[in-house]
């Protein structure tokens, strides 16, 4: 059980690193097509 969580934890870490990482780039993104 203990195993479990813990590994969900990190998945969910891991998950908002992606989601994090991918606005990021969006981000820039949207700020690069603003200064054209």
């Amino acid at each position: 059980m203990n195993c479990l969580a813990y590994s969900s934890i990190i998945y969910e870490e891991y998950l908002a690193l992606i989601i994090g990482e991918i606005s990021y780039k969006n981000k820039k993104y949207i700020l690069f097509l603003l200064t054209i």
